[in-house]
């Protein structure tokens, strides 16, 4: 069995060869990754956003592949590696991981698309979503948004600022 910290060491590097990237073939690189690997590069990212994370990683895992805690607040990760789209089911099941883990906040990350009908089931909840898109951006700014050794990281880099308005609005009738 490859050990946690075997499986953080090869999401760094899976991390770096992406920033070399296109956009493109970042995206396609992505949906390649091992799925535990993807989970780990993950907590990578947002702890570069400012969180103590750790990668679940294992299968009865309750749909929660990443904790993150930031003071006393927690939230949940979902990661998909998809090709398609992630839909409204999946967002239901991350809400009922969230209430279940007692987060603040839940996370989808995903390789694919999110669905309209994702989009509008989890409007006006504490969950945000991240398209394979959005997730591309994070990983070509993950070097700029690395805090520096013994500071703060400030504010305007706080994931909520940039993904919550990812989370697309219903439109109006």
């Amino acid at each position: 069995m490859i050990e946690n910290d075997d499986l953080r060491t090869e999401a760094a590097h899976a991390l770096e060869r992406l920033q070399r990237m296109d956009k493109e073939q970042a995206l396609t690189h992505l949906r390649a990754l091992d799925p535990i690997v993807f989970e780990h590069l993950t907590a990578l990212l947002f702890e570069r956003r400012g969180f103590a994370a750790q990668a679940v990683g294992a299968s009865g895992d309750e749909g929660v592949d990443v904790l993150l805690r930031r003071g006393d607040r927690t939230a949940v990760v979902q990661c998909k590696r998809y090709d398609g789209s992630v839909g409204q089911p999946t967002v239901r099941d991350l809400y009922g991981a969230m209430m279940h883990n007692r987060a603040a906040e839940a996370y989808l990350v995903t390789t694919g698309m999110i669905t309209q009908q994702a989009r509008e089931w989890a409007f006006g909840k504490p969950i945000q979503l991240v398209d394979g898109f959005s997730l591309v951006n994070w990983i070509m700014s993950a070097e700029q948004m690395r805090p520096a050794q013994g500071r703060a990281q400030p504010a305007a880099h706080h994931p909520q600022s940039r993904i919550r308005s990812q989370t697309a609005k219903p439109r109006p009738s």
